[in-house]
């Protein structure tokens, strides 16, 4: 397993405005140098696959007595040791996959939702899984379940792209160049868009890290992807064996790239232990905070010291 450091970003499908959202210009978007509002932003911003961050994202959207913790092994005693978890999160360089199981319709017992905007897959893997669980939810996040729990994926997922709470949350690890380079990219494509022909033209060839779920529900193994129209069922099994025998189904996962393709992660969303420290815990704080801050200011103030080509990886990779 790779160390958490990658973030996600998923290309596929692309955002779309809705009615009464402002698209982005390009000549608007050309400046690092604008300040965005975090709260008013209609984008979403990559996400670490980062223990830390996902615990603070779980406390913030009123998820509490649950944590989430890196795996670093996948043979099946490291696995079965992780019970009572409520699910994994795998995070995987995205490409193009054909499914032979994936389910017609959407089970009844399943909540399932579809990613329909950009780099939003690592709160709908987290959605994904505490809806499909017994983790005690905060007020929003209950009502939230009620009101949705009968609407198709796609509409589930368009609920999610518009629901205000988990986007601000969300958006709390954003950076002001992060925010800009989303707003610019985005111009871009609708302006593809607007001239015929060139949609398919000069095809971002960026790689791009999607997070998606497992989870045990209604006596089976299920693969959670937000960009597969429909659940995957990946085998019939009793809730205290689901850990032991989806070893297998990961391996192969990782199977299906090159041998030296190490950037693969696996978190473990499971519930707080007594053994859990209160000093552990604000270590986790004091790392999801620093990840908040945008340390552009920091940057230029240290190019004012060293020559300017020697931070220039440090303002913009």
């Amino acid at each position: 397993m790779s160390s958490g450091s990658i973030s996600s970003a998923s290309n596929k499908p692309r955002l779309e405005y809705s009615e009464g959202m402002q698209q982005p210009k390009s000549s608007d978007c050309g400046s690092k140098n604008i300040l965005h509002d975090k709260n008013a932003w209609p984008g979403w911003c990559t996400i670490e696959s980062e223990p830390a961050v996902f615990n603070q994202l779980l406390r913030d959207i009123g998820v509490q007595q649950v944590r989430v913790e890196e795996i670093y092994a996948l043979d099946e005693d490291s696995l079965r040791a992780l019970n009572p978890a409520h699910g994994l999160i795998f995070l995987f360089r995205w490409k193009e996959e054909s499914v032979d199981n994936i389910e017609t319709t959407c089970p009844e017992d399943v909540w399932f939702a579809n990613q329909v905007i950009d780099n939003a897959c690592a709160s709908l893997a987290l959605l994904n899984i505490i809806y499909n669980s017994d983790i005690v939810l905060g007020p929003i996040l209950e009502s939230f379940k009620d009101y949705s729990k009968e609407l198709t994926p796609p509409m589930k997922g368009l609920a999610v792209a518009n629901f205000e709470h988990i986007r601000k949350v969300h958006n709390t690890f954003a950076r002001n160049a992060e925010m800009v380079d989303v707003d610019i990219n985005l111009a871009d494509i609708a302006n593809k868009r607007s001239r015929p022909g060139s949609a398919d033209e000069d095809e971002d060839e960026d790689e791009v890290f999607h997070f998606i779920a497992y989870v045990h529900v209604g006596g089976a193994l299920w693969e959670l992807d937000g960009l597969k129209r429909q659940p995957v069922k990946l085998n019939t099994c009793l809730k205290d064996e689901w850990l032991s025998i989806i070893g297998p189904s990961l391996q192969e996962r990782i199977a299906r790239y090159s041998e030296g393709e190490l950037r693969f992660n696996l978190l473990a969303v499971v519930p707080e232990r007594p053994d859990h420290a209160a000093g552990d815990r604000e270590s986790y704080d004091d790392i999801a905070y620093r990840r908040k801050q945008d340390y552009e200011d920091f940057a230029h103030k240290v190019a004012m010291m060293l020559d300017v080509s020697q931070v220039a990886g440090l303002l913009y990779d």
